[in-house]
């Protein structure tokens, strides 16, 4: 089997200790994303700035996931501080 098929994705040891950490960091990644896309799309491309959707919708999304991020944190510290 060729190395990059066998290395190809995820290693399964992360995917069991962290699937919520992924998610969550994955997620937060694609929300923010859809932020700057937004305000991407109004100064390059003359699209009206939607503030409302910008705050209620993507903003929201993206205070969804932080908890991830912040557990990712939390795990970090602890275990640079050993």
């Amino acid at each position: 089997m060729s190395t990059r098929k066998k290395h190809f994705g995820p290693h399964p040891e992360c995917l069991k200790e962290y699937p919520r950490i992924l998610n969550g960091l994955m997620g937060l990644n694609g929300e923010t994303g859809e932020c700057i896309d937004i305000l991407k799309k109004h100064l390059y491309q003359g699209h009206a700035f939607d503030s409302e959707h910008m705050a209620k919708k993507e903003l929201g999304d993206v205070a969804w996931y932080l908890p991830s991020a912040q557990k990712l944190s939390d795990m970090i510290w602890r275990r640079s501080s050993r």
